[in-house]
């Protein structure tokens, strides 16, 4: 029997193999109607039970009526659909400690939440693999459907679209698409607007993205953001030294002159303009490195522009002001801390680590290496600046602690450092004068920035403390070997 030709076949011509099939067809045709149902009931917020649980995890928590329609040119802004639910974004600066956060962050996660039935993720991956086999459509680990014509036309945000870019998941572990949480950090190069919802490990495990880390500006798509700030005359240090001892670029000159170029644009077009942006952008091309000028302030979004010329933002102490700087000073203060859940320091790395983590998880999950309100020696020398190792509930959930399974938590310079030989904060003290100048020249917005932000810093982290009762660690409160 030919099964391409099916247009005309009379009755007599059905065979018994063929209403078998028929039957088969009718079945997965209903199974498939239902499975739809149920899932856009899931994707559109559907009051069950289920759902109210899963809207009860605490990164899960998103705000309502983001959606709007772009004023600039009539068309509806690309913050749609999965957009709205960009929950918490680490703003990674280069060269400011941010990919160490990230994976800090990661292990936290891992550390600290516990997957549902004390599943591992080894018991993730096998229920993924049954899923994918007998339930799911299409491949449950493939990559989301992209393309830049797409996403310019609009496209890539239409609901037909939606189960393309993110094929359902389950968040509350009563299926086998069970899909953990991850902290997932997309590096350089990414928009807000392209991170995609989930992360999937060797085409084998899916995991559901609730933080998203990126070398990208603030951005108010993303409902909380965090960022981690560095002192500004190292910073430019290690900018240089990136590009000098890590990706070598031929093109880059000695530092004096690297500073004084950068330098004397920014004197030259003090209120900027188009020329100075293709200045800048040719100085950038041509040394194929970091721009140094306030690139702190740029990532944060900080507005100086109209600020008087002399204008100081004294950190720690702000006493002594007139009426009107008070209001200046109280108006920046207010400003970044709106903007940012957290908005931390390098100095003050494990500090803004746990903050993060903590705020996070609106504090259902503090963990113990970041609870210092018992702990003694916390402020000691040596406390906390050893690496060491704590349990990883996401492989061994009963806490046998198996030596492979372990999170290795700490800095280490051979790990962290990136390759780089000198090192900002060290080379800065053996700096000449009026090398230090130029430095002052190329920052002194992110000079004020700093300030303005440990301000800020402070603050939450007072508000934090109090609000949960703890003490956040200056250093890890390692557990008792």
């Amino acid at each position: 029997m030919n099964e391409g030709k099916t247009d005309i076949r009379s009755d007599t011509s059905v065979s018994k193999y063929g209403k078998v099939k028929k039957t088969i067809l009718i079945f997965y045709v209903l199974f498939s109607i239902l499975t739809v149902i149920k899932m856009s009931a899931f994707l559109h917020g559907t009051e069950d039970d289920e759902i109210d649980d899963l809207r009860n995890q605490p990164w899960q928590q998103k705000n309502e009526g983001r959606l709007r329609d772009d004023e600039t040119d009539g068309r509806r802004n690309q913050r749609l659909v999965f957009m709205d639910n960009v929950t918490h974004f680490l703003s990674h600066i280069p060269k400011s400690g941010g990919t160490y956060a990230s994976s800090m962050l990661q292990k936290l996660l891992q550390a600290a939440v516990r997957l549902p039935n004390n599943r591992t993720e080894r018991d993730v991956m096998m229920a993924q693999a049954i899923f994918n086999r007998s339930m799911h459509d299409s491949n449950f680990f493939a990559e989301p459907e992209f393309n830049q014509s797409m996403f310019d036309e609009g496209l890539y945000w239409r609901p037909e679209w939606r189960s393309r870019r993110m094929p359902p998941v389950d968040l509350t572990g009563e299926t086998d698409a069970y899909t953990p949480p991850f902290v997932c950090d997309h590096g350089f190069g990414t928009a807000v607007s392209r991170f995609q919802p989930y992360f999937v490990r060797q085409q084998r495990i899916r995991f559901k993205c609730e933080m998203w880390v990126a070398e990208g500006p603030w951005n108010d798509i993303a409902h909380n953001v965090y960022t981690v700030l560095r002192e500004p005359l190292s910073h430019v240090l290690s900018q240089y030294f990136h590009c000098t001892e890590v990706r070598i670029r031929q093109e880059m000159p000695a530092m004096d002159v690297w500073l004084e170029t950068y330098a004397n644009l920014k004197e030259e077009f003090p209120n900027k303009g188009k020329v100075y942006y293709d200045r800048l952008a040719a100085l950038q091309k041509r040394f194929r490195c970091y721009n140094p000028i306030d690139s702190e302030s740029v990532y944060t979004a900080f507005r100086y522009e109209h600020l008087p010329e002399e204008y100081t933002y004294p950190y720690p102490n702000t006493e002594n002001r007139d009426e009107e700087t008070k209001k200046l000073d109280k108006s920046l203060f207010e400003d970044l801390k709106r903007r940012f859940q957290i908005i931390g320091d390098t100095s003050q790395m494990t500090k803004t680590i746990c903050a993060i983590f903590i705020d996070f998880t609106q504090g259902k999950h503090i963990p113990d290496i970041c609870d210092c309100t018992h702990a003694k020696g916390d402020g000691d020398e040596d406390h906390g600046s050893r690496t060491f190792f704590i349990s990883n509930l996401y492989t061994d959930p009963h806490t046998l602690s198996f030596q492979n399974n372990r999170l290795k938590i700490g800095y280490t310079p051979e790990q962290n450092s990136h390759g780089v030989k000198h090192h900002g904060s060290a080379y800065l003290k053996e700096m000449a004068p009026d090398q230090r100048e130029l430095l002052t020249t190329l920052r002194s917005n992110d000079l004020l920035l700093y300030n303005i932000s440990r301000a800020v810093f402070a603050e939450q982290i007072r508000d934090m403390e109090a609000r949960y009762g703890i003490r956040v660690c200056d250093r890890w409160n390692q557990p008792k070997t």
